[in-house]
């Protein structure tokens, strides 16, 4: 599995690497939780242009499927609350939602925290006035099937999601320049 997320980062073919090092993970652990992250992470390599897809369950006990979106632009963000940055990143996201609400964006927040720190994850969205969709399913960075759905091995992760339903970006830039990406998607 690190031969594979190491590859993803490798400029010259990397990617193509590792989606040959996931598959042998798949094939040789099929039982191993590192074989449905694996499957993730291929289906994430992949993902732009094509329909975004996710359901769970949000904080709050809600369903959620990315037919929440309904025709709306979204910021997906996979975070947890034991992040560094955690807190300043629930800031800056809360306020480009309200920069941009009126062209319709939604946030998406994947709560990547075990079921102990469910708690503080809901009381820094709180805290931050981030609106939208904050899911979350028990399992953290390693387990959780809403880490595992597209491979996410690291957070922040983001992603950019079109009105039409479709992955902008995979990995869009966090920080200061995820505005800028916004901007692009919105266009």
């Amino acid at each position: 599995m690190q031969l594979a997320i190491a590859a993803e980062f490798d400029p010259k073919g990397g990617e193509k690497v590792a989606t040959g090092w996931y598959e042998k993970v798949i094939k040789d652990f099929a039982g191993h939780p590192h074989a449905a992250k694996a499957t993730g992470a291929i289906k994430r390599l992949g993902c732009e242009g094509k329909a975004f897809e996710l359901s769970g369950e949000t904080l709050d006990g809600r369903p959620f499927t990315e037919k929440s979106l309904a025709g709306r632009p979204a910021v997906v963000l996979w975070w947890a609350s034991w992040g560094a940055s955690s807190a300043d990143e629930l800031k800056n996201l809360a306020k480009l939602e309200k920069e941009y609400a009126a062209k319709g964006l939604t946030v998406v927040t994947v709560v990547l925290d075990d079921e102990s720190t469910k708690t503080t994850a809901a009381g820094l969205i709180k805290s931050a006035g981030v609106g939208g969709y904050h899911l979350f399913a028990a399992g953290g960075l390693d387990r959780s099937p809403l880490a595992a759905a597209y491979g996410i091995h690291g957070i922040p992760h983001v992603f950019l999601v079109n009105k039409d339903g479709k992955v902008f970006d995979r990995a869009a830039e966090y920080g200061s320049r995820l505005k800028d990406e916004v901007e692009k998607m919105m266009k």
